[in-house]
């Protein structure tokens, strides 16, 4: 699984922070065009699980979005915030833990960089 975007929005939906191992501008923009499209469908998910009474809220919010060259899979925390990670479009799908992962282990090294 390659990493080609984390992202970490705010509760008011705006990014505080897009990283990305790629240092080709075109891709960036086009990232980022990515992870503003998936707002909208964390806050489309968001809204439909916190409608459902009695269901626990689930965090991880799985495949938000697939596109040709990259999976966009999403996360939101109780505070509304939201971490999207987006990786290469390979033929082998990522397993569900390898992807919490990736959030948990970029939640505890940002203060290292």
């Amino acid at each position: 699984m390659a990493i080609a975007c984390v992202a970490v929005i705010s509760k008011e939906n705006f990014p505080l922070c897009v990283w990305s191992p790629l240092s080709n501008t075109e891709a960036d923009v086009s990232l980022q065009f990515l992870v503003h499209t998936c707002i909208d469908v964390i806050e489309e998910k968001v809204s439909q699980v916190s409608s459902k009474a009695g269901d626990p809220r689930e965090h991880y919010l799985g495949l938000l979005y697939p596109s040709e060259e990259y999976k966009i899979y999403g996360y939101a925390t109780n505070s509304r915030m939201k971490f999207i990670i987006v990786t290469e479009n390979i033929s082998s799908q990522p397993k569900d833990q390898e992807i919490k992962q990736v959030r948990i282990k970029c939640v505890y090294t940002a203060d290292e960089e």
